[in-house]
């Protein structure tokens, strides 16, 4: 069987029923998809890149690049690579945009799951817009990320993008990650 997987630009790739996203993600060329998906960060373990179907500027997916469907087959010291790096990106947002809110949120699906992390910045121009911070429990998350166009944020999704990946070399994330061990 084949299903569609669909990207923020509206391009749609036939992939086989068992392909999960993070996967094709890994394997096809970002410039394929275009420069807004290109990772910021990766290296053997993890990825960091803009999420694939929101155009909301400086929501980023960190990712597995093994595919591994829930938190508990995860090795601990991959675990700890993993949240220093959302850490990271979670500084990074504050440090250059001020970003005060972020919402961080694990996904493991029941079927064809590839382990990630959202780190979704809460721009303040939408809780001055709307006078409310988003929420999962309330339900008005995914409105706030349906407010973001492509085709408007495609510009800033690409600054963002610049920036985060010249924060995480100047701050050397990958000696930082490669210092862990246990």
């Amino acid at each position: 069987m084949v299903k569609k997987m669909g990207f923020l630009n509206g391009e749609q790739f036939e992939v086989s029923d068992d392909t999960c996203r993070g996967c094709f993600l890994k394997e096809v060329d970002s410039k394929e998809l275009g420069l807004y998906l290109e990772p910021v960060y990766t290296d053997q373990y993890i990825s960091i890149r803009q999420d694939a179907e929101c155009a909301l500027p400086g929501f980023y997916i960190v990712s597995l690049n093994q595919h591994i469907g829930s938190l508990m087959g995860i090795e601990d010291i991959i675990l700890c690579r993993l949240w220093m790096a959302i850490k990271m990106v979670r500084t990074w947002l504050e440090c250059l945009f001020g970003i005060k809110k972020a919402q961080i949120y694990q996904e493991e699906r029941l079927e064809n799951s590839h382990y990630h992390v959202w780190v979704l910045p809460i721009w303040s121009d939408y809780i001055s817009r709307y006078g409310k911070t988003p929420k999962i429990y309330d339900r008005d998350v995914v409105d706030y990320m349906r407010s973001y166009k492509f085709q408007d944020n495609y510009q800033e999704i690409l600054n963002c993008n610049k920036k985060m990946k010249e924060y995480l070399q100047s701050i050397r994330l990958d000696e930082k990650l490669n210092t862990i061990n246990f």
